[in-house]
């Protein structure tokens, strides 16, 4: 059975990631799920530099290709305050709750009104087998804002703390969004489907494996 390993310990991030694979007839194992995982995995001057490692880490640990991915937000009125490559890091540690991780961007935008709390975000995917990278991609795309308070969704997703904090520039949620919100204002997730699909069915095919 034709098998592929989500490369991340977020179940936020694990869905997405699983979202990509939708029209494969893969066999998806998730890496959060597993009881081993590289360490110290989030090292790189880009989202895809990063995704990169996390791909080629994960898969030197489990005989399978690997998707892994990273990402972030671009918030110009931070200046100096702010890196989209660090967005994580700069909300917390791995300790550090969703709400808590939310509650800590809110704060940074305290004061801040309309246009400044204007946001763009950027993820960046990478599949590598055995240890070598089979390609990786980018894309940019939901001009939003920073919500004034975090909402989650029912049940919590947890890991996607950002996703709380996100609306559009007409008001909606990012959880309440469907497929032709996420296709108008190009979200990077929507537009990165297509490319993950084809190359993973095209590689699979290759290595003698059926889709």
């Amino acid at each position: 059975m034709n098998q592929i390993l989500l490369g991340t310990t977020n179940p936020a991030k694990s869905k997405m990631l699983e979202a990509l694979l939708i029209n494969l007839r893969v066999r998806v194992l998730k890496g959060h799920e597993q009881n081993i995982g590289p360490e110290d995995e989030e090292q790189g001057t880009s989202h895809t530099a990063i995704a990169i490692r996390k791909a080629l880490e994960w898969s030197k640990l489990f005989p399978m290709p690997v998707i892994s991915s990273d990402g972030g937000i671009e918030i110009p009125s931070l200046n100096n305050q702010w890196s989209s490559i660090l967005t994580k890091r700069q909300t917390g540690n791995e300790r550090t709750s969703d709400i808590a991780r939310a509650q800590n961007l809110l704060e940074l935008l305290h004061g801040k009104e309309g246009e400044e709390r204007s946001a763009l975000r950027t993820e960046a995917v990478a599949i590598a087998s055995d240890g070598r990278l089979v390609a990786t991609w980018q894309a940019s795309g939901l001009p939003c804002f920073i919500a004034y308070d975090a909402e989650f969704p029912v049940p919590e997703n947890e890991g996607a703390w950002l996703e709380s904090l996100l609306i559009t520039p007409s008001g909606r949620r990012w959880w309440k969004m469907d497929s032709l919100d996420f296709e108008n204002i190009r979200e990077p997730w929507y537009q990165l489907r297509e490319p993950v699909e084809k190359l993973l069915a095209d590689f699979m095919l290759k290595e003698g494996l059926h889709v």
